[in-house]
C-alpha cells in the first residue's frame, strides 16, 4: 500500500500522498532490488578488498537493509551499507 500511495494516478493528475498532504514525498531510500552493494566499515573504503559484497534482497525501514552476502551464503540484517545504482 505504501508503494501504491506513491504512484500517480491519472483521475487527480497527482499522487495520492500529494493529493493529500500537498507535498512530494522524499524517496531516496528507496532501491532497487538486486543492487550491489558494500557492507560499510568505518575502518575501510568501498575500494578495500576486505569489504564484504553482496546483493540487496529487502529493506526493512529507511535505514535497515536485508543484504545477501554469497561469500558467507548468509543474509545480513544491516543498517550501514553502500548500494550502488544501476550495478
Amino acid at each position: 500500500m505504501y508503494i501504491k500511495n506513491q504512484t500517480y494516478n491519472l483521475i487527480i493528475n497527482k499522487t495520492p500522498f500529494e493529493f493529500l498532504n500537498n507535498s512530494k514525498l522524499n524517496i531516496d531510500y528507496i532501491w532497487i532490488i538486486g543492487s550491489l552493494t558494500y557492507i560499510f566499515d568505518n575502518k575501510y573504503t568501498k575500494l578495500d578488498t576486505k569489504l564484504k559484497k553482496g546483493i540487496l534482497i529487502d529493506f526493512e525501514s529507511f535505514n535497515n537493509y536485508l543484504v545477501f552476502i554469497s561469500k558467507d551464503n548468509k543474509i545480513y540484517n544491516i543498517r550501514d551499507v553502500k548500494i550502488l545504482k544501476n550495478k
